[in-house]
């Protein structure tokens, strides 16, 4: 049971951080300090096989509409634990 808690709390968290930035991006001319934020990751790296291409990359822009999204959702979650 607590795997299983576990990993719907983290579904739930990303869910909320997909969330907050999708609300961050469409609120940005109102409020433009939401679309603020740090990209991380690294640049992709290809890799060539003759017979095919293979390309690796990520990429996380972590903006403060993001962590607020986080943040709500985290505290949904242990709301609804109590």
């Amino acid at each position: 049971m607590i795997k299983i808690r576990g990993k719907f709390v983290i579904f739930i968290v990303l869910i909320g951080a997909i969330l907050g930035s999708i609300i961050g991006y469409v609120l940005k001319d109102l409020v433009p300090v939401l679309d603020m934020g740090v990209k991380v990751g690294f640049t992709p790296v290809t890799f060539n096989f003759e017979l095919f291409d293979f390309t690796i990359g990520l990429h996380f822009k972590i903006t403060l509409a993001a962590i607020i999204g986080i943040i709500a959702s985290f505290l949904l979650v242990d709301i609804r634990r109590r």
